[in-house]
């Protein structure tokens, strides 16, 4: 039976984002399996990109004065980003996952929802077909962290009900999405509207762009270019790291996607 499209791009994204967990180094499978040509070896990172962000972002807050205590990742994927966060820091309040593809809403609400046996992951079938391995609830977040919200929304649907009930973030996090949109140039000011003044912006992008995505006129080949003349937003720290990707069986990409922190000053 044919996997569905989505199911796919949420399997491919579950090896990516959580290789090292899933399908850890130490693990093995079988003579069989490594002869088969019909069955690609799990792509094993040590440290994938979002857990990479994580601890860069982080790192990059402990030297700010104010503490955010509540975030929301925009387009928050297979959700390792967010989970990091909740796993190393205990301040936040609240926590939001908004994420508009349907298979990946559901594994959000999988991954930060409760373990045990009844809950088995979305697409384990396609995903046992793949690896033939046995996947497990990694465990969400470290005791005490907030509950995880996961909208199944685009951040255009979200922004005016977080400007009707008030209720913007601390922490705004947006890994690999701006290369994805058709309006880059003014997604920056859709994601000031969901932070708070003085909040901060998590942002990266390997600049990967696509025309079926963004017309062409809108690409640039810095990120930075997006904010510097912001007058809403102020750039604190930028880095750029190692994003690896497999579009094919046989095939790996690397990019450089540059992360950033920005403050959104006053209003």
């Amino acid at each position: 039976m044919k996997t569905p499209p989505e199911q796919a791009i949420l399997a491919a994204g579950i090896e990516h984002d959580w290789s090292d967990v899933f399908f850890p180094q130490s693990s093995r499978p079988p003579e069989r399996f490594l002869r088969s040509s019909h069955h690609s070896p799990p792509l094993r990172i040590q440290s994938p990109f979002p857990a990479e962000a994580a601890a860069t972002v982080l790192g990059w807050l402990e030297g700010e004065a104010k503490e955010p205590d509540s975030v929301l990742e925009v387009g928050a994927g297979c959700g390792r980003f967010l989970r990091e966060l909740l796993r190393e820091r205990s301040h936040f309040r609240r926590a939001m996952a908004c994420e508009p593809m349907a298979a990946k809403a559901d594994f959000l609400r999988w991954i930060f929802g409760p373990s045990g046996p009844d809950r088995e992951i979305p697409c384990r079938d396609h995903l046992a077909r793949i690896h033939r391995f046995t996947v497990s609830h990694p465990g969400a977040s470290r005791s005490g962290a907030p509950p995880v919200e996961v909208r199944a929304a685009t951040l255009e649907e979200l922004a005016p009900e977080v400007e009707r009930n008030g209720t913007p973030f601390g922490l705004v996090a947006c890994l690999n999405v701006i290369d994805h949109v058709p309006e880059p140039h003014t997604f920056p000011n859709l994601l000031a509207r969901v932070t708070q003044p003085q909040g901060y912006l998590a942002i990266s992008s390997p600049l990967d762009w696509h025309e079926e995505f963004t017309p062409r006129r809108h690409w640039r080949n810095d990120l930075s270019a997006f904010f510097r003349d912001s007058p809403t937003w102020e750039i604190l720290h930028g880095i750029s790291v190692p994003f690896i990707f497999r579009p094919a069986y046989r095939t790996l990409v690397v990019f450089q996607s540059k992360i950033l922190l920005l403050r959104r000053r006053e209003d």
